[in-house]
């Protein structure tokens, strides 16, 4: 999904993982970031589940684009029915110290 904010310059929504098709890979496929709605007037990034995703920061990739970064809020995902297809490690949401995906 690439948003166009000015006619200069082209945004990616980042969601901490994108699908994996590695086979040898170490975390499991999951939502692609793709999947993700991202609203580049106002900043936001909603999970397929509908919620909101905390802004983590914005960066520049090796090829000059810009990267914008979403973080998932553990109370919003303990329960949620996407979970196991959405994040790397579905338990993380269940204790305080996992990061969402």
């Amino acid at each position: 999904m690439h948003q166009v904010v000015s006619p200069n310059i082209q945004v990616k929504p980042v969601v901490a993982s994108l699908i994996r098709t590695n086979k040898a890979s170490k975390y499991p496929a999951t939502i692609p970031a793709v999947e993700f709605e991202y609203d580049p007037v106002n900043n936001r990034c909603f999970c397929p589940a509908g919620n909101e995703m905390w802004f983590r920061h914005e960066g520049v990739d090796a090829n000059g684009n810009a990267r914008v970064f979403f973080e998932g809020r553990l109370t919003d995902y303990r329960h949620c029915s996407k979970k196991h297809d959405c994040m790397r490690n579905p338990d993380s949401a269940n204790d305080r110290k996992g990061h969402g995906r």
